[in-house]
């Protein structure tokens, strides 16, 4: 039996889990489970593996002698009687992580008895942090969509809220949490909340913030011992998502307010759907407007089904113009069709939405699918100024380059030379000098770099697929050399 993490908490303590999972040495090698804050049972456990719930006080005592690390987030809900030190068996890890929450920041959030009544996508694509009871109650009072905007933003926030006190209140909170905790995080919040973005609504934190606590968490968990690893996915998770890739939009009253100099441009994230400014934003809200052509798109991609994922994903760019994800979906549709110019157009309008370095390493690779190689290296020269050389995917886009142009010999061995400095501990420049190995026909060398990377994929199963078929091939391959 596996040495087992428990880890006990919200969707932030979710986060923990899943990079912890990531890390080889703690994926391969320990069960992890997690248990949620407002139901403590592990359902997302017993759900995945067809199992009934266990509640955590049970587990514990069952598996006392087995749990070698405890992670706890710290709250002001978690239990009538939570888990301490003394449920534990001696010697096991206790940490005692704050949750991070801010509510000040949404003064008008207003999670209600409507939510409940909303069909379930709609839920999900408008989760109770997004709800405003301002806007509610213009819409209930008959505000038609045309003037729900004016009307909003005639009222004064400021005037209606004591901010103030409300931040008062909430760094109180914050505060008392952090003396229970092994470690704090306000501080943390303090000095950043107006320099970037540390919450995306008021329960889910950003990339930065994330990785910032789990960061203090594994300073407090001596299991973790690669750290240039979990460095590396630290530095990962903090140019992610965080939670959700979505934003609760924040009044400008409440912006200028208290200074916050990053929400100054006015620019909130739904979801795959692009970016829309905080009026904007209201009036998405008030028609509780959602796409969910993505979704069916994709199912049809992966059943072969071009021509109707094409079309599907036409209508969806018509409906949701500001999507880059959208146009780089249209843009697959016509790639797979071999209508290589058409994917490249719509490529192009991806990266002029979103100029970020995910979009332009599918620009470049669209610049490469059309047999543009010269426009193509000069592009992923203009990323490697922009973004800087340290990047996985530049580097496996130029030794794609390399191969391109016929020098096969210098794209593996610039892999090779990316495998040797930090970006390899990442799973990709394994996978990728496994598949150009398996090219060259050199199965034996391609079948050790791919098991590279299920290691450090932390054995996913996409990549043990391929691993096991290049098992097959080469033992195959030996049977008939024998």
């Amino acid at each position: 039996m596996k040495p087992i993490i428990v880890i006990c908490g919200n969707c932030q303590a979710n986060f923990v889990v899943n990079f912890l999972k990531a890390l080889p040495e703690i994926g391969q090698q320990y069960e992890i489970r997690r248990f949620r804050d407002n139901d403590p049972a592990d359902l997302e456990y017993a759900s995945a593996n067809g199992t009934e719930p266990e509640d955590l006080s049970t587990f514990l005592q069952a598996n006392r002698q087995h749990v070698v690390a405890f992670l706890l987030q710290s709250t002001h809900h978690w239990r009538d009687q939570p888990i301490t030190r003394a449920d534990l068996a001696p010697g096991t890890i206790f940490v005692e992580f704050p949750v991070a929450l801010n509510c000040y920041l949404w003064p008008l959030i207003c999670p209600d008895g409507t939510f409940d009544k909303m069909p379930m996508a709609i839920q999900r694509r408008y989760p109770p942090s997004m709800h405003d009871t301002l806007l509610r109650k213009l819409k209930a009072n008959g505000v038609p969509e045309t003037e729900v905007v004016d009307a909003y933003m005639a009222h004064d926030v400021t005037a209606m809220f004591r901010l103030d006190r409300l931040r008062k209140m909430q760094d109180l909170k914050i505060r008392q949490i952090d003396a229970k905790a092994t470690f704090p995080i306000g501080d943390y919040i303090d000095s950043n909340l107006s320099s970037f973005q540390i919450f995306r609504s008021n329960l889910h934190p950003s990339g930065p913030f994330m990785a910032e606590l789990t960061r203090r968490i594994l300073d407090y968990l001596p299991i973790v011992t690669d750290r240039e690893t979990a460095t590396y996915r630290l530095d990962l998770a903090a140019k992610g998502p965080g939670i959700h890739p979505f934003d609760a939009p924040i009044h400008p009253q409440i912006v200028r307010h208290f200074g916050l100099r990053w929400a100054e441009v006015d620019r909130y994230q739904f979801w795959d759907e692009g970016y829309y400014s905080f009026t904007e934003s209201l009036l998405r809200f008030y028609q509780m407007r959602a796409c969910f052509k993505f979704g069916e798109a994709t199912k049809l991609l992966r059943e072969g089904l071009l021509q109707p994922a094409q079309q599907i994903m036409e209508a969806a760019v018509a409906e949701v113009p500001r999507s880059a994800a959208y146009r780089l979906l249209l843009a697959e549709t016509h790639f797979r069709q071999k209508a290589f110019a058409a994917g490249l157009i719509r490529t192009r309008e991806a990266w002029e939405i979103d100029p970020t370095l995910q979009t332009g390493i599918h620009l470049a690779r669209a610049l490469l699918r059309n047999r543009e190689r010269d426009k193509a290296a000069e592009f992923v020269d203009e990323l490697s100024t922009k973004f800087g050389e340290d990047s996985v995917e530049l580097q496996m886009m130029k030794s794609n380059l390399m191969a391109a142009t016929g020098n096969k010999t210098g794209a593996l061995e610039l892999l090779r030379k990316a495998s040797n400095s930090p970006l390899g501990v990442d799973y990709r420049i394994w996978q990728s000098m496994a598949s150009m190995l398996d090219d060259q026909k050199q199965l034996a060398m391609a079948c050790a770099a791919m098991e590279k990377a299920y290691a450090l994929s932390g054995m996913a199963s996409a990549i043990g697929k391929k691993l096991n078929d290049l098992r097959n091939r080469l033992s195959g391959q030996q049977l008939q050399g024998g």
